[in-house]
């Protein structure tokens, strides 16, 4: 495969930077002066498409509704929010990951099993050093909320120590920038923007340091007036870490409304595309050459094996490299320049450069330059981006997925207002309406809420008319429809009672109740395939960047069947075993205790299981204690106490125990009529 080249010549655009073809999805050469610039056109077609689809909008809508702001605008009476969503995202974040995942390694091709318990106890390890169960928990939340969340796997030598770690990145939705069109995200570029501080932009790229400006124009494109969302918003409430009087009513050009500076930040473009761009290499070492170069080798003795110098330059004689497997002269090998056709260009841009600046432009960050092609191409990386894409639910045609709040959010709103109508009518009838005759006598200022009694009206007749208005009692339809409302609600989310762990009325066994929560999640089915589906990747992720970077030993203990442990001394880079990576369906989900203890002791009562495996799932305090003495029986613990007596010497109370321990046939066979063996113990 020839090197790609542009159908067209670029032109100057007015920032003198080289401006390639608009359809033209492959980046300009790495070194050009217009790869920012192409970069940061992409990022803005990708942004626009976004926009159009309104979806900053919805997301933003759905984090009020979140934050419990139901109502925007005011009404002639006080107002009831029912904030349904926040108990609906998070029970559906719990049920979700109410569980850790099980997930195995399992050897393929000729790879042993001790090599793939190693990457298990590794993976193992990796899980709980991390915390990964609160990750996943978040990552969840996320897609529940915005119907999408997206993660970024990778390798941080700062971390652990400096040792190193894989990592998992938690994404914001509103920095996460897809191709449009494109459900898979392997299948175009994607971009992840951020705000970060000058000084930590500094830090990671010195050479840029006083060529990027401060400014924080794109607040509102990443979201960060989520930060202000409250239930009621008023000057007595503030950002944490703000000054006592400080409210934040809005930015300006990065200001608040006093001129006080919000930060000293830029926006920060990650920009991870495809470059099909191909290289001749020496086989040899992996360096570039050209084309037509010929590979040389030193010249050597053929008796000694030393290399032949040449005296008068002191320099070896070379000779054509011969190929061993051929017999022919080595020749160069084309291959794709980035690893996977993958390339990662960072830029920086404050909106005040008229050209972005280009921070970083490197292959696969994901595979490790050292390790050789043909090991680096068996990883799972290799010819992927390191973004895992979740989402909530999809119709096929929006590469962002659905939130479950755009389904219930007419729901919640119209169950608010009717429990705040509830609780106006409620509060009239607490403070009835007083109805005072024009003829009564009684003046205007006269009345107040003051608890006391009036004694002005002109006669006995005029004050019958005085009297407070009587309240219609409320309908029993207000409740009826709002239970409605409720169930409808239900129905939506799938969250019913059973769902959610409590007992349905009537019913009490374990295996019942367990068997409506089964029926109950069906609805859960999209969101559990979708979760397995992320673990998976995750796992595959996890496993590719810990053999690609992972260099310092790790003592891990492997557990295995029954009792068995073992220490594993690890170095992810030293295992390049070919593994499947495999997670059970629905792992994560919460799982009926009642129902699993109930199932263990039937099958104790039927001999499918001992007694020992019983007392485990029941979590019995101190098993391991009642089994061994079980296992004794009452004999064998009085002949634990006759040996600690000392009366009795060991090989006795073996034998003894040997002859206790003996089945019908063996016994018969080593105690005939006719005599008794002696050394009893010596044949056991």
């Amino acid at each position: 495969m020839a090197e790609v080249a542009y159908a067209s010549e670029p032109r100057e655009d007015t920032a003198g930077a080289k401006k390639w073809p608009e359809w033209e999805l492959t980046p300009p050469p790495e070194g050009d002066a217009g790869v920012a610039n192409w970069v940061w056109r992409r990022f803005q077609y990708m942004r626009a498409y976004r926009d159009k689809l309104e979806l900053p909008a919805l997301w933003l809508r759905c984090h009020e509704l979140y934050r419990n702001k139901i109502f925007k605008k005011r009404a002639p009476y006080s107002l009831v929010p029912i904030n349904l969503i926040f108990k609906t995202v998070n029970t559906l974040k719990s049920n979700l990951t109410d569980n850790k995942p099980r997930a195995s390694f399992m050897p393929q091709g000729e790879t042993p099993p001790e090599a793939a318990n190693a990457i298990q106890a590794r993976y193992d390890y990796w899980w709980d050093h991390t915390r990964q169960q609160g990750v996943l928990q978040d990552s969840v939340g996320v897609s529940e909320l915005y119907g999408f969340a997206v993660d970024k796997m990778t390798w941080d030598q700062d971390t652990n120590s400096g040792e190193g770690e894989v990592v998992t990145n938690r994404c914001d939705p509103f920095g996460i920038f897809l191709w449009p069109r494109t459900m898979d995200i392997q299948d175009g570029p994607i971009a992840h923007a951020e705000a970060m501080e000058l000084g930590e932009i500094f830090d990671r790229w010195p050479e840029a340091e006083g060529k990027i400006k401060p400014d924080l124009v794109y607040s509102d494109m990443l979201g960060e007036s989520r930060a202000t969302n409250r239930a009621s918003k008023t000057r007595d409430l503030r950002p944490v870490g703000g000054f006592n009087d400080f409210y934040q009513s809005g930015e300006v050009d990065g200001k608040d409304q006093r001129g006080f500076e919000l930060g000293q930040r830029a926006l920060v473009i990650e920009f991870w595309c495809e470059d099909y761009t191909m290289e001749w290499i020496d086989p040899r070492t992996g360096k570039r050459v050209k084309k037509s170069q010929e590979l040389l080798q030193p010249l050597v003795h053929p008796e000694t094996g030393e290399p032949l110098i040449d005296e008068a330059t002191a320099a070896p004689y070379m000779e054509l490299a011969i190929d061993p497997e051929t017999g022919e002269p080595l020749q160069p090998v084309e291959q794709s320049k980035y690893p996977g056709f993958i390339r990662c260009i960072t830029i920086a841009s404050s909106g005040k450069l008229k050209v972005p600046y280009l921070l970083d432009d490197k292959p696969n960050p994901s595979i490790n330059p050292v390790l050789p092609r043909a090991i680096a191409t068996k990883s799972y990386l290799f010819d992927k981006k390191p973004f895992i894409k979740r989402l909530s639910y999809s119709d096929g045609l929006s590469e962002y997925g659905m939130t479950i709040v755009e389904q219930i959010e007419p729901l919640v709103m119209e169950i608010s207002r009717k429990i705040s109508q509830i609780a106006m009518h409620l509060h009239n009838q607490a403070i009835s309406p007083l109805i005072l005759p024009l003829d009564s006598g009684v003046k205007y200022d006269d009345v107040n809420n003051l608890p006391k009694r009036v004694w002005k009206p002109t006669t006995a007749a005029t004050s019958q008319g005085i009297r407070f208005l009587q309240v219609p009692a409320i309908s029993s339809d207000y409740l009826a429809y709002i239970e409605l409302l409720m169930r409808l609600l239900e129905a939506i989310t799938g969250l019913t009672e059973v769902s959610e762990g409590r007992r349905p009325t009537g019913i009490t066994a374990a295996h019942a109740i367990a068997a409506l929560q089964e029926k109950a999640q069906t609805v859960f089915r999209e969101k559990i395939r979708n979760l397995d589906l992320y673990l998976e990747e995750q796992g595959r992720m996890f496993r590719s960047l810990d053999q690609n970077w992972h260099t310092a030993p790790l003592l891990l203990n492997y557990q295995g069947g029954g009792d068995q442990e073992e220490l594993i001394n690890y170095i992810g880079i030293e295992f390049q075993d070919e593994v499947a990576f495999h997670v059970e369906a629905g792992s994560t989900m919460p799982s009926n205790r009642a129902a699993q203890r109930q199932e263990m002791v039937e099958l104790a009562k039927v001999g499918m299981i001992d007694q020992q495996a019983l007392l485990e799932e029941l979590k019995v305090p101190k098993h391991d204690e009642i089994i061994q003495r079980m296992k004794a029986g009452p004999i064998g613990q009085a002949l634990e106490k006759i040996a600690k007596t000392g009366l009795i010497d060991d090989q006795t109370i073996q034998t003894i125990k040997n002859i206790l321990d003996m089945d019908p046939k063996t016994y018969k066979r080593n105690f005939p009529e006719t005599g008794n063996p002696l050394d009893l113990a010596g044949k056991q």
